[in-house]
């Protein structure tokens, strides 16, 4: 049992900037309360708070394969005989925009229900999912499962001679390394539809008793697991409406301690019956501190049948949250798909059929055949952000066009506020305050798309990533000019 001590919830204070129904409480009192059982089995959880997070898919569709195509004229007709003519694009073109020169569509957003809990609530999902990651972390190694499991969990290994924590970059490379040593392979990669919204109560409930070898759960952990199973939550967009608060404004945790009194949340809140509760016998909210752990345990039985599978055929699994990846020999594909559809039926999800992909290496290289080329089967591979055609690894160029749309939108915020100062003439300096832009967006800061660019292409000892980036600097001057 992992125990912690003051110090991990003065760090969890120091990060969490949020409003909610209740104030922050000391770190001495959270601590004191949390680590008592009986505190736990009486305590009264707040309603989750709940919106959507939408995210806006850009894609580019006037390029296609190869832009340098030249026409030859006839007096070289061999040429022209024996070129292999590209397939046209069908598409509706919707939501236009022109970005670069290039004409972009906006796919259908990709939306995600994000719920976030009161303050000692949070604390206390963070809690126990500290107690619960010793019990997950030994059923891991004893199943060879160590290496299989990657999402939300540290993974601490030793590469060249340091202990590394890895991250995405890491687990694209081992398992672009397994397709490179295998040459002849095939790759599958699923996608879980609404992950955890679908997941089962009872097979929940079962894999946390098995985690804590027990035949029912012990009453807090119960109560922690009821108040994630028929959880409740209230729409942000209504909530801040019925009390008068702005969505967009950023300040708020500054100016008020809660949201409202005990006696608005019983009036307004409450008697006006804002509150949601989740009576459908599956699902667990989104974003609460526990919610990826018991992600993985609900996957562990799924975990280990597949992985004991598919060591029997030679083959590889990696699992990424809802993102899975088979690496298998061509003559087992159809063998393993119906095992793999029967384990996933088991634990009642669905697979995502738009977003299944399949990927056949010969001789190291993608075998692909040009003619029949969509999303579900690509020229490249995709995974975790990267791409790779079984010798070289590139970044997605939807990272790349979000990155050039969030820089645009970041510098014409800024130059619209400075404008706004100078013609109020209340500017403190007569430069711009650039400082946050250049940690953003460019090699300067430590945290950023460009940083994570050059980070990716020394693992991976890639310089087609460093090319992709390398204009960036360029692009953040020229697109500032324009503005100022």
């Amino acid at each position: 049992m992992v125990l912690v001590d003051k110090k991990f919830f003065e760090e969890r204070n120091k990060k969490r900037n949020y409003l909610h129904f209740d104030k922050k409480r000391s770190p001495s009192f959270v601590y004191e309360y949390v680590i008592n059982p009986s505190n736990i089995v009486k305590h009264s959880f707040y309603p989750f708070i709940f919106y959507n997070l939408v995210d806006n898919k850009i894609k580019r569709v006037a390029k296609y394969y190869n832009n340098k195509l030249k026409f030859h004229p006839l007096s070289k007709p061999p040429l022209i005989i024996h070129h292999h003519l590209y397939p046209f694009i069908s598409y509706t073109l919707t939501n236009k925009a022109n970005i670069e020169g290039y004409k972009y569509v906006l796919n259908s957003p990709k939306v995600r229900g994000i719920s976030y809990a009161s303050h000692l609530d949070s604390d206390i999902y963070a809690y126990y999912s500290r107690l619960l990651e010793t019990p997950y972390e030994k059923f891991l190694v004893d199943n060879n499962l160590e290496d299989c499991s990657l999402a939300y969990r540290k993974v601490e290994r030793v590469i060249d001679g340091k202990l590394v924590s890895k991250c995405n970059i890491h687990f694209s490379k081992d398992v672009f390394d397994i397709i490179r040593t295998k040459k002849d392979c095939i790759v599958l990669c699923y996608d879980v539809e609404n992950f955890f919204d679908r997941f089962d109560h009872q097979i929940l409930k079962k894999n946390w008793c098995d985690l804590l070898q027990n035949t029912q759960l012990p009453p807090d952990h119960y109560k922690v697991y009821k108040s994630l199973t028929r959880f409740a939550s209230v729409d942000k967009e209504e909530l801040y409406k019925e009390l008068g608060l702005s969505l967009n404004s950023k300040t708020l945790h500054k100016r008020y301690e809660v949201l409202c009194s005990s006696k608005d949340f019983r009036d307004r809140i409450r008697g006006k019956r804002l509150i949601n509760v989740n009576k459908s016998g599956k699902g667990i909210p989104q974003g609460s501190p526990i919610s990826g752990l018991l992600s993985n345990v609900y996957m562990i039985e799924f975990d280990k049948e597949v992985n004991s599978y598919l060591a029997q055929l030679g083959g590889k699994y990696f699992r990424y949250s809802d993102d899975m990846i088979f690496i298998i020999d061509k003559e087992q594909e159809q063998q393993a798909i119906s095992f793999i559809k029967c384990a996933i039926q088991k634990i009642k999800l669905n697979i995502n059929n738009k977003k299944t992909q399949r990927v056949e290496f010969k001789d190291g290289f993608i075998n692909h055949d040009i003619n029949n080329r969509s999303f579900n089967n690509p020229d490249k591979l995709q995974y975790l952000g990267l791409l790779f055609d079984g010798k070289q690894v590139f970044l997605r160029e939807t990272g790349q066009t979000r990155y050039r749309r969030k820089l645009r939108k970041a510098v014409r915020m800024r130059t619209a506020h400075y404008r706004r100062l100078k013609e109020k003439d209340n500017l403190n300096s007569p430069n711009m305050y650039m400082r946050t832009l250049h940690t953003r967006f460019t090699y300067i800061g430590q945290r950023n798309y460009v940083s994570y660019a050059f980070r990716a292409s020394r693992i991976h000892e890639s310089k087609n990533i460093k090319r992709q980036v390398k204009g960036h600097y360029n692009l953040f001057n020229d697109y500032l000019n324009k503005k100022k």
